[in-house]
């Protein structure tokens, strides 16, 4: 039963594009779920560091990414970030990560827990938005026509009051 339950979760975390890791910050270790190396385009053998994750972040989003983290970790508050992702394939993701932190007895940090979701719009999502946009654009050149039709028969009248006033 809680194989079942933990399968369940792992498909839906799946299903969601949403990874989780840890990061022990005193022995510098990371472990992530499988869906977290999935979402990084890596295999699980990869070993992680809290380097090797820094280095998968876009390239100009890393400054965004260490003041973030450094900020938590001064001031001892979880925080909500946005950000891409460079695969090892040259492709891009875009994810958000919501990273909580954890404080020993004594007030330091000892491990944040980050989870993941791969926030990238799919294909079947791209081809959603085109057809909608596509839509869009057919009712307002509808829209277009009627006005332009209904501004002629103003023109028109108007036209035609005009004539019959001067003559």
């Amino acid at each position: 039963m809680l194989e079942d339950y933990a399968l369940g979760t792992a498909d839906s975390r799946e299903a969601a594009r949403l990874g989780t890791w840890s990061w022990d910050l005193p022995h510098a270790r990371m472990t992530w779920s499988p869906e977290t190396y999935r979402i990084f385009g890596l295999p699980l053998e990869h070993e992680v560091t809290p380097d090797s994750l820094l280095n998968l972040v876009h390239p100009d989003d890393r400054d965004k990414m260490y003041s973030a983290l450094r900020y938590a970790v001064e001031q001892k508050v979880p925080f909500t970030i946005e950000h891409r992702v460079a695969l090892p394939n040259g492709a891009g993701k875009l994810v958000r990560q919501e990273i909580e932190v954890f404080l020993d007895a004594g007030g330091h940090v000892l491990r944040m827990i980050g989870a993941i979701h791969d926030i990238t719009c799919t294909g079947e999502d791209q081809r959603e938005l085109k057809r909608m946009v596509e839509e869009l654009e057919r009712g307002f050149e509808r829209q277009k026509m009627e006005l332009e039709k209904t501004n002629e028969s103003l023109r028109q009248a108007l036209s035609a009051r005009t004539y019959e006033r001067t003559r």
